[in-house]
């Protein structure tokens, strides 16, 4: 199948990088490795498509602990800036505690 894919684009002048590509394989597939033109794509146990985090059992706790390990830093950021700016007197900075 991933050869007839990697034809069509070659018809349309575009090529599919064999270092780029990835395979993820579910538990449900067979073992066979996926190849592209003779050579073996590399078989991985997650990869990150479209910004979330895939993996083999399609869980997604994983995913979920790295959106909040990045909100989390986002916050402190967010929360050192505000407290850090001069403009705000103490008397606010002590009320939003």
């Amino acid at each position: 199948m991933i050869n007839v894919v990697a034809d069509r684009a070659l018809l349309n002048g575009l090529q599919i990088s064999l270092p780029k590509t990835k395979a993820i394989q579910t538990a449900a597939m067979d073992e066979t490795p996926m190849t592209l033109k003779g050579a073996q794509i590399e078989d991985v146990r997650s990869l990150k498509y479209l910004g979330l985090t895939v993996n083999r059992a399609g869980k997604s706790l994983e995913e979920i602990r790295s959106r909040i390990s990045s909100a989390s830093k986002v916050f402190i950021q967010l929360r050192k800036a505000l407290w850090n700016q001069t403009t705000e007197s103490s008397l606010m900075k002590f009320r939003h505690r």
